[in-house]
């Protein structure tokens, strides 16, 4: 007797059992410690009800949709081989500060774009080619979504430039929190500061890349934008009439406190006169013509006492100091003290040598056009020309008082129409005895065509605390070149 009903029952229970075998996804687990990929320290569960087995070898990424999660621990050849076969239905989680090693990387080219989740831990790879596209398009990526400084990919063999992992990131293998982050620059073996300035730009959720290279060895870093907290402030009476400031702020910044009878602050009174109660282990370090700013150690902590508040019912406030500017020079109305030999002059910049090589016209954004240069044009001696070859022309500054001050920074503005072989450079003279105690030079290589440029340099350490002054020198070689021009110079600390 036959059963045709069989049939059509035994087809319903063989569909349902391939539905829930194609849609189970299995799950592997490192189980912990120290091994290699091939090890049998995985805990495999292949969704199918028989639940999680431990102590098995990591299935093929091409038999089924795989979820891999590797919650700390070290993952040792973790290579291509191993894990080159991940497709699209497949997931990778690494967090828990796991570290993984191996020699490459090459994802399948139809991979999810974020086949790799990064939350925390280390990837090391070893192949001078450890970043590789598959099927000759990549679309799989390593994507970081931990904090800031959780994570780090790096590359140990970077001995060709073109396959380094600084070069690779042009190509989006990486991503922050599922925004794939790619450059337009080429790394070249010498270029990693302008990799970086392209990477600094690439902000997801307050954190950028950045490409590190020690010792023929190359990092990529998850870093966090500076940001700036506010300071906390303890105020402890420690006598009468003294008050001890305890400060909690940024590392390695200048505090200054305000007195205020309410808390508007518009701006408040100044405290100065401070000092340590236990000099040498107080952290923090007071400076100031009148002993009026602390500099934070490198924990961002300061204790100094105040001799006097302005009464103990004022507030007091800590505040980031910034720059302070201890000399200013617009040269606006006149040449303020400036003293020029050879061919400086002051006066409004007219210059057009007839040659092509380029033209100063006016000051640096200023309002009168006023400043200092060696061929001004109409405002100065030469109207339509050049400099004078081998002519020695110094523009000497006013003594700058830098006592009680450390960590003086030098600001200027400049425009240059000069060759190389010609001269340009600012000496840093001691104001006591004329010795020389730096020499500046602003030009790797002088433009063909003047534009006025903001310069920034710090001064010497020999000049801290001292009186100096400053020599803009200029000496040229050709006369088709109008030389150096200043504008805008100030010190600051």
């Amino acid at each position: 007797m036959k059963h045709p009903l069989r049939l059509p029952l035994l087809a319903a229970i063989s569909s349902a059992a391939l539905a829930a075998f194609s849609s189970a996804q299995t799950s592997v687990v490192w189980q912990g410690g120290t091994g290699s990929y091939t090890d049998a320290n995985w805990t495999v569960d292949d969704g199918l009800g028989g639940g999680p087995v431990a102590d098995r070898n990591a299935p093929s990424f091409n038999s089924g949709a795989i979820h891999m999660t590797i919650n700390g621990g070290t993952v040792n050849d973790f290579t291509n081989a191993n894990t080159g076969t991940a497709a699209s239905s497949d997931t990778i989680l690494i967090t828990g500060g796991a570290a993984i090693s191996g020699d490459y990387m090459r994802p399948n080219a139809g991979a999810t774009p974020l086949y790799l989740t990064f939350g925390s831990g280390s990837i090391t790879m070893s192949d001078p080619n450890s970043f590789r596209t598959a099927g000759g398009s990549f679309s799989g990526q390593i994507n970081f979504t931990g904090a800031a400084g959780s994570a780090f990919v790096r590359q140990t063999n970077i001995t060709v430039s073109s396959t380094a992992l600084a070069d690779k990131v042009k190509l989006g293998f990486f991503a922050i929190d599922g925004t794939k982050i790619t450059t337009a620059t080429s790394f070249n073996g010498s270029n990693l500061a302008t990799v970086n300035s392209e990477l600094a730009l690439k902000v997801i959720n307050n954190k950028y890349f950045e490409v590190t290279e020690v010792g023929g060895v190359q990092t990529l870093n998850l870093l966090a934008v500076p940001g700036e907290s506010d300071p906390t402030l303890a105020i402890t009476a420690v006598s009468p009439g003294v008050w001890e400031l305890t400060l909690a702020g940024e590392p390695d910044t200048r505090y200054e406190f305000r007195a205020s009878p309410d808390l508007d602050f518009s701006p408040g009174t100044l405290v100065e006169g401070l000092v340590q109660g236990n000099p040498g282990s107080d952290p923090g370090m007071i400076s100031g013509p009148n002993d009026e700013f602390v500099t934070t150690d490198s924990n961002g902590d300061a204790v100094v006492r105040a001799a006097t508040l302005a009464g103990p019912k004022n507030f007091v406030r800590a505040q980031d100091a910034g720059l302070i500017s201890l000399a200013v020079f617009d040269f606006e109305a006149d040449g303020q003290g400036f003293i020029p030999t050879g061919e400086w002059a002051w006066g409004v910049a007219a210059s057009d040598n007839g040659f092509a090589n380029g033209q100063v016209t006016g000051g640096n954004g200023s309002d009168t056009g006023k400043c200092w240069g060696t061929v001004l044009g109409d405002g100065g001696p030469a109207i339509n020309g050049g400099i004078t070859p081998t002519t020695d022309s110094i523009l000497t500054s006013p003594d700058i008082d830098l006592t009680g001050v450390s960590g003086a920074r030098l600001e200027f503005a400049a425009a240059v129409d000069a060759q190389i072989g010609d001269t340009l450079e600012v000496l840093v003279r001691d104001a006591d005895d004329d010795s020389l105690l730096d020499k500046i030079t602003p030009f790797d290589s002088f433009p063909t065509i003047p534009a006025w440029a903001t310069l920034d340099f710090a001064l010497p350490a020999t000049a801290d605390g001292n009186t100096i002054y400053l020599e803009f020198r200029f000496q040229g070689t050709n006369s088709e070149f109008l030389g150096f021009y200043l504008d805008d110079v100030s010190i600051t600390y």
